[in-house]
């Protein structure tokens, strides 16, 4: 989803999809991009992830990461991105950021399996969902 955000002195569009991680900076937030550049934004970070919405995680008071991004779980208390960096996160934060992590992967992984069903395979046999369970048909 694409948002009109606040930099400086002008407006810019940018897609909630591309962004990685934002860091608080007082009243300003640091947005990280995919391609490795940096925004800063004049609003801060609290504002900035009700106008991103549940795809944003707080994982520590100054970090939120996009759940997207997240590729490890460490258990010494940080979250590993897919552009290798990583952000702490707080103690009292971690289970639920293990939860709502787990929960994503695996909506995920029904959106997978539901698209893969719909495919036959060889046109004879197709994967089909009885009762919340995958099963093959032949």
């Amino acid at each position: 989803m694409k948002h009109i955000l606040p930099c400086g002195d002008h407006l810019r569009i940018v897609d909630s999809n591309t962004i990685y991680y934002i860091g608080a900076c007082q009243n300003y937030t640091k947005i990280y991009l995919s391609d490795d550049s940096m925004l800063l934004c004049s609003m801060s970070m609290v504002k900035l992830l009700e106008l991103l919405g549940t795809n944003f995680l707080l994982v520590h008071k100054s970090y939120a990461v996009n759940i997207r991004a997240v590729e490890i779980y460490k258990k010494s208390g940080s979250v590993a991105l897919f552009n290798s960096v990583e952000i702490p996160v707080s103690r009292r934060r971690q289970k639920d950021i293990v939860e709502q992590w787990r929960e994503f992967a695996m909506r995920g992984m029904e959106a997978n399996i539901d698209h893969l069903s719909s495919i036959p395979a060889d046109g004879q046999s197709s994967l089909i969902k009885e009762n919340g369970h995958h099963n093959f048909k032949i």
